[in-house]
């Protein structure tokens, strides 16, 4: 039943970060929030169900490192893609760090892997929601530039859009995480038992992050080779930033979900 809810939930979560696109970049921060939310609302309710039944540890379960499935990589990683999946990977239970070794695809010497440690049904989440939203902060980024001209000063206008955009979409993501325990609490708060199951599997759902955490720090203590990621330039235009937290900060899901709906 779990696995079944859990497939539904990650299908979602793709279909609702799909349908915020529209001709105006006013669908990001929302659509990330609400997918937050609803994969919140499921690990809860999974960890709850786990109790009840009695399950011990399983694979499934199991938080581990999956360094052989890159969440992205390249000779060069973006500061921007870099934050948003750490953020994205701590909302979900789990840690992202950067492996940097030679490549013998490309004999390439310097090629970077941003890799994640978690529970197979986290990892599953966090790769959906930062493709979906690095989609979707490209394409606001490519209509902002086509608005603001070319050269230097437009280079440093988009950096700056692109680094509003992300820092709101964090926020809504830890925003929304809260918000939906808080809302949980509301609904138990006159169920005494209820009340004593859902802080019970709060508290198993943080030892996930506590536990990749736990694994993060031995991986980066074991590792020799000193991962780096493209930094942007500092300049920054804050009228530009100013543009990238709005359109961030109002990417509404309201017409994805009509249509889900429909």
């Amino acid at each position: 039943m779990l696995d079944e809810r859990r497939t539904k939930v990650i299908d979602k979560i793709q279909k609702l970060l799909r349908l915020s696109r529209s001709s105006s970049p006013e669908e990001a921060a929302n659509a990330a929030a609400h997918a937050q939310r609803l994969m919140d609302r499921y690990s809860i309710d999974a960890a709850i169900a786990s109790a009840a039944d009695g399950d011990g540890p399983t694979t499934r379960w199991e938080v581990r490192e999956h360094n052989k499935e890159p969440l992205f990589e390249g000779a060069h990683l973006t500061e921007w893609k870099v934050e948003l999946a750490d953020a994205i990977a701590q909302a979900n239970g789990c840690r992202m760090y950067l492996w940097e070794g030679g490549d013998e695809r490309t004999d390439n010497v310097s090629y970077t892997e941003a890799c994640l440690i978690g529970r197979n049904d986290d990892v599953e989440a966090v790769r959906v929601m930062w493709t979906r939203l690095v989609e979707e902060i490209e394409r606001m980024a490519a209509a902002y530039r086509a608005g603001h001209g070319r050269g230097r000063r437009n280079a440093v206008q988009v950096r700056s859009f692109i680094r509003g955009a992300v820092d709101m979409l964090e926020a809504s993501v830890a925003e929304a995480q809260e918000d939906e325990r808080r809302a949980r609490r509301r609904q138990v708060q006159s169920d005494e038992k209820a009340l004593v199951r859902l802080d019970n599997a709060l508290v198993q759902l943080d030892a996930r992050l506590t536990e990749a955490t736990r694994i993060y720090d031995e991986v980066i203590e074991g590792t020799s080779e000193q991962a780096t990621f493209e930094e942007s330039n500092r300049v920054v235009d804050w009228g530009s930033y100013a543009d990238g937290l709005e359109a961030g900060g109002r990417l509404d899901m309201d017409r994805g979900r009509k249509k889900l709906q429909a």
